[in-house]
């Protein structure tokens, strides 16, 4: 019974945490060690990027913001990556610029992958204009990962 009402309030952490991150409160982190857990963007082509996760050992949650110059990039879509199957995902792109990614899982992630890709029409390649991600990760307790 005891593990059942852990269970949910894991649970119900973790939806405010969403709830939070889509109605724009929090920013991204800074640089970690090369131990730490990390999450990164790395281009695919043009128009399309992917959000890497590196060294995650006990992460069940993500705020994952990536900003870009909406002068050059438009009309994002995101799509969730391997790394995180079965976790729940919810991106708000609503807001040209930002990009707000929220991700819960009852386990724990562990290892190296593709969170997800960023995909964007019209994108005009210009020196400078790539977007940037920034994150913070969770444990299963919502407790920040520093």
């Amino acid at each position: 019974m005891n593990t059942i009402i852990a269970r949910k309030c894991v649970q119900t952490s973790l939806l405010l945490l969403i709830l939070a991150l889509l109605s724009g409160c929090g920013s991204g982190g800074g640089s970690a060690p090369s131990n730490s857990p990390s999450v990164s963007l790395a281009t695919t082509n043009g128009s399309a990027y992917t959000i890497k996760a590196a060294n995650f050992a006990g992460v069940a949650g993500m705020e994952i913001t990536l900003d870009y110059n909406s002068s050059t990039y438009s009309s994002p879509t995101v799509t969730q990556g391997s790394f995180i199957s079965g976790a729940l995902m919810a991106a708000n792109t609503n807001v040209p610029g930002t990009i707000k990614i929220a991700v819960i899982s009852t386990g724990a992630f562990s290892g190296t992958g593709e969170i997800a890709t960023v995909s964007f029409v019209n994108a005009i390649l210009d020196a400078g204009a790539f977007p940037t991600v920034s994150a913070k990760l969770y444990d299963a307790l919502g407790v920040e990962i520093p």
